[in-house]
This record gives C-alpha cells, structure tokens and sequence, in this order.
C-alpha cells in the first residue's frame, strides 16, 4: 500500500521496493487480502491500520526516517516500530557511515520536553495525551521548567503554563540544556539519543534503551546509546538501497517469505 495525500515519499520507496523484491510484488493503494506479506507506508493512517489489522500474515510498515530523514525510511516488522526481540546486533557499520556522533547536551537543572503528538496519532491513541503527560511531570518535577513542543503549528494543542517550542526551530537547538524529554512514540527520542539528554517513552524504538518510569528515567551510558544505534540503524534504508534491493537481502534474515 502507498499511501495517499503527502505520500509521495512512501510511493516512491514502495515503487523502488517493487523493482527490487526478489518474489512477485503488487502495488496498489487499497488493501486487496491477497498475498503473504503486506508492505505499506505511513502505518499510523486509519486505512493502513485498518489493512494491518485484516491481515494474515506478516507486514511491513515504513515511514519517515530516524536520522537523515530527507533520504531514508524507517521500517518495523508486524509492528509500527522495531521491536526490540528483532534489534540484533548486525554490526556497527551502518551507523558509522551516518557520520553521526554522540553529544552530551544534557543538564540536570534544565527544562523537560514534552513532545506533542500529530494528528493522525491523536485519532489513533485518542487525545488529551499531551496534557496528561504535562499532569505527570508537574506531579514529579513540581517547580522545574517545562517546554511544549509540538509536532506542527497545526497539530499544537493548549499546554497552559508551558514555554512554547516553535516546532519549525532545529530538534538539536531545543534539546541542548535538557533534562529530559517527555513523548510517545517521538522519534525525538532518537535525537535525544544523540544528545545524552534521558528520555522517558510509552513507545518506540527507543523504549527499548528508555523505558517509560517518569519517576525514575534511564540514563544510559554513551557506549549503551552507541549500542542502541548501531542496532536501530539497521531499522533505516536509503532509496537507493531499496532500488538495489539491499533492503530485501536484510528482510529475508528476520523473515520468511515466498511472494507479496
């Protein structure tokens, strides 16, 4: 499935899979049922929710990237993030080639971020998230700074008693002298990761490094974050790897498969 609306990305990463699938692949925009494996993008929609739950057998659902984003998507298997039972240690290559390096932005004295959720997560968790989460934190941090960033000016919703993040401001700009960082399923968690700044998740790759005790967030060491990293990396392919099918020889290592 690839999608509609802004999708154009998940088309054209859809369009290069299908060149490069060792098994006959057929593209479409409606789930048919037919085939044993399903690959669509923009897993968090109502209509790819709707084909994830009807189907049988395995799915694979890509979005936007984790790092590098205007060149990469990111994929999960029967989930809409890497489970961390399939995050194997591939090697570090990947994530060498990022040219990314840790940083230590963090302060312990500084604001929490709390990182809104868009509007097709809303309809898909439900609302009220954001100021749930505000509850939280002013609950177990009473009197420490808190900063709202949204996920767009669009997707911003009332957060009283908040510094407002314009979302259009660089991720790195607004982690550096955090404390920590308050989201869902944020791949902000990612960035976080980068910075040394704790994070405290319900979902995501990054649960997997995190976890979710506001009352007790996880600072992992920089040679644990590296070695969260170089597994998530392996979670992340550029278009010209889908093209050359470099995506598919990895698949067929976490799953079996005969035809889409």
């Amino acid at each position: 499935m690839r999608g509609r609306g802004g999708a154009k990305r998940g088309m054209t990463a859809i369009e290069a899979l299908a060149k490069s699938c060792p098994v006959p692949f057929v593209q479409g925009d409606d789930y048919t049922g037919r085939g044993k494996m399903l690959v669509l993008y923009g897993g968090g929609a109502p209509d790819r929710q709707a084909a994830m739950r009807q189907h049988r057998g395995t799915w694979v659902a890509l979005d936007l990237g984790y790092w590098n984003r205007d060149a990469t998507m990111r994929v999960s298997i029967n989930s809409l993030h890497p489970a961390p039972e399939l995050m194997r240690d591939f090697g570090p290559e990947r994530f060498a080639a990022s040219g990314l390096k840790l940083r230590e932005d963090a302060d312990p004295a500084g604001p929490i971020i709390i990182i809104g959720m868009g509007n097709k997560s809303r309809e898909t968790h439900g609302g009220g998230w954001e100021r749930r989460a505000l509850e939280r934190v002013r609950a177990v941090y009473p009197g420490r700074p808190v900063v709202f960033r949204p996920k767009n000016r669009s997707d911003s919703v009332p957060m009283p008693g908040c510094q407002l993040s314009d979302p259009t401001r660089p991720i790195v700009e607004v982690l550096r002298g955090a404390s920590l960082v308050v989201c869902r399923h944020s791949n902000v968690a990612v960035d976080a990761c980068l910075a040394g700044v704790p994070v405290v998740c319900e979902d995501g790759a990054a649960r997997a490094l995190y976890g979710c005790d506001l009352a007790a967030p996880i600072n992992p060491s920089a040679a644990e974050r590296l070695a969260f990293l170089e597994r998530l990396a392996w979670w992340q392919w550029n278009f010209d790897e889908l093209k050359r099918g470099a995506f598919w020889n990895w698949l067929q290592q976490l799953v079996q498969f005969e035809s889409t």
